[in-house]
């Protein structure tokens, strides 16, 4: 089953895909009825839609990842707590957490910032 794109959505609400646009990217207020965003909003919820945030970090530049790295988080009795307190910091804000570890190993260390960039987390 591929997954369902802004197009469909637009479809099934009988709308532009700009529309569609308007009502995921916060501008729909001024440009759309009320009553046209939550005809938007009901269809991408039928079919299951959500827009594509690596196309959406792409045009804004911001990926809503937040990198962390620790030479030992693994290992400490509060290691849960930590991930959960952070991800939770993070996820309030919109963003979501990537837990990278290196055990103290430079190599691994070097390894893992370079995989960070990589991903371009914020």
């Amino acid at each position: 089953m591929k997954r369902p794109t802004a197009r469909d959505v637009a479809e099934r609400a009988g709308v532009s895909r700009a529309a569609v646009s308007f009502v995921f990217s916060g501008r729909a207020e001024g440009n759309l009825s009320a009553r046209t965003q939550e005809r938007i909003k009901g269809a991408a919820d039928a079919l299951g839609y959500r827009p594509d945030e690596v196309a959406r970090s792409l045009r804004g530049r911001r990926t809503g990842v937040i990198g962390m790295l620790s030479d030992s988080i693994a290992t400490s009795p509060f290691a849960g707590r930590m991930d959960l307190g952070a991800m939770e910091a993070a996820r309030a804000r919109g963003h979501q957490i990537l837990l990278m570890e290196s055990r103290s190993d430079p190599g691994a260390e070097a390894e893992a910032i370079a995989e960070l960039r990589a991903r371009r987390v914020d």
